[in-house]
């Protein structure tokens, strides 16, 4: 049974994971109506190369905002920061609804882009600083489960509406956002950092569901800890110059690169199209999808419910070598369904199958956890920048996956596709398992030492 307190943290980490939803929602806007835009009917009719621009173009807009949205972070509040980025959702969709070109989708799409890198730097770290050390992994679980929660509302709705009527429900979730957010506390680490003790002694309190005087330890050990950062000189600059902030980057960015590579935000863009153009029908299409955004919602429950019992490097190893078994015996399907005479069409139901099966795992561990380890392993001093970091290097990955997954699969085959994903998630299982340390239930001090040893 959770406490008041531990309520409390859920409901703010759900609140704040409401601009995650968003997130989700405009990544995703554009794949139920992949087929509709390519039509001689279409609201805004364009070409396939152009729809993949639609497709990719979010991830422009990624890099433009993370490594300043890092460093503004520590001097607007988290707060601020993670409400200015809402606006932009409402303007975007505005755009979308009543200006009907290719340059104004393109635009859109970079607009949404630059608040959702937002997002991605900020929240995690928002979620984790408001968690209690015993709820931290479940809480930052609602990260990614949010965001699979707005995935899968834009399958849904794109099931029964067209591209006029998406777009209205879409506008819905970022203001129900910002009304809601407004009355969530600021970040009780920020508040300390700036010299609010009685704003930050309140809002612990609150968020513990305890007195002041109880919630006091707590403050005092994270108040301590920023005492010892100002008094070593600790700054981002550690993120590089120090052992453990490389390789706690270095890890990071290991275990970003397998979820990316896997293949995750590609398939989710291109599911839709994907299955209507194996089945030949739109309806199994539409129905495979939404049952797909379903799953993944579940999968990051499960994550929620295990990372602070099992372990963080116990879910990853399992995600990641699962994920790996599934692509390969995806890739080995659309081989012999496009470069050999073999008869597959019995096992109409095998890529639906591994499709959905593999997108479960990386949610389960990999894509569920990485907000964890990014509030686990960098210290006060250098955790905005190496979200920072790790959202533009996320960025660049993706944009890279969506953009030459359509290229690849058109002149070569969906098989070199799958292949690609398979090798990088093997890659990513073998690192995981020699460099990641178990930090579930560790203090800070505690991983800081491990990850100062060879």
């Amino acid at each position: 049974m959770w406490s008041v307190g531990a309520r409390r943290q859920l409901l703010v980490a759900s609140i704040g994971g409401l601009s995650l939803f968003c997130s989700g929602a405009s990544f995703t806007w554009v794949t139920p109506l992949l087929k509709q835009l390519q039509s001689p009917q279409s609201e805004v009719p364009m070409t396939a190369d152009q729809s993949s621009w639609v497709v990719s173009l979010i991830e422009i807009g990624n890099l433009f905002t993370p490594i300043p949205a890092g460093i503004l972070v520590d001097k607007w509040g988290r707060k601020p920061c993670l409400l200015f980025a809402a606006p932009l959702y409402v303007l975007s969709w505005l755009l979308v609804q009543f200006v009907r070109t290719v340059p104004s989708l393109y635009f859109m799409r970079i607009v949404q882009g630059m608040a959702m890198s937002v997002q991605y730097t900020i929240l995690p770290m928002y979620i984790a600083e408001i968690s209690g050390p015993s709820r931290r992994g479940a809480l930052s679980s609602v990260f990614q489960g949010m965001w699979y929660l707005g995935v899968l509302y834009q399958y849904v709705i794109g099931a029964f509406f067209g591209y006029t009527g998406l777009t209205w429900f879409s506008i819905g979730p970022p203001l129900v956002f910002m009304a809601l957010f407004a009355w969530c506390p600021e970040s009780p680490y920020y508040l300390l950092m700036r010299g609010r003790r009685q704003d930050a002694a309140k809002v612990m309190a609150w968020l513990r569901g305890l007195s002041e005087d109880a919630a006091e330890p707590e403050l005092k050990a994270i108040d301590d800890s920023i005492l010892e950062e100002r008094k070593q000189k600790s700054n981002w600059k550690d993120l590089v110059s120090t052992k453990s902030g490389r390789k706690a980057l270095l890890i990071v960015l290991v275990v970003s690169t397998t979820e990316i590579m896997s293949g995750l935000t590609t398939v989710l863009s291109y599911i839709s199209e994907t299955i209507a153009e194996t089945s030949g029908s739109q309806d199994e299409a539409e129905g495979v999808t939404i049952f797909l955004g379903v799953s993944l919602v579940l999968g990051t429950v499960l994550s929620a419910c295990l990372s602070d019992r099992v372990g963080r490097r116990v879910l990853l190893l399992i995600s990641s070598f699962a994920t790996t078994l599934c692509l390969a015996a995806s890739a080995c399907y659309f081989f012999l369904k496009e470069m050999t005479s073999t008869d597959v069409s019995v096992l109409g139901w095998f890529p639906y199958f591994t499709i959905i099966l593999f997108t479960n795992f990386v949610s389960f561990g990999v894509g569920a956890l990485i907000p964890t380890l990014q509030s686990e392993m960098f210290c006060n001093t250098t955790r905005g920048i190496a979200c920072g970091i790790n959202t533009l290097h996320i960025t660049i990955l993706s944009f890279i996956c969506l953009k030459m997954y359509q290229v690849i699969g058109d002149n070569f085959g969906l098989y070199v596709n799958y292949s690609v994903f398979t090798a990088f998630t093997a890659f990513g299982t073998v690192c995981i398992f020699l460099y990641l340390p178990e930090t579930k239930g560790k203090t800070f001090a505690e991983i800081q030492k491990m990850l100062q040893m060879d």
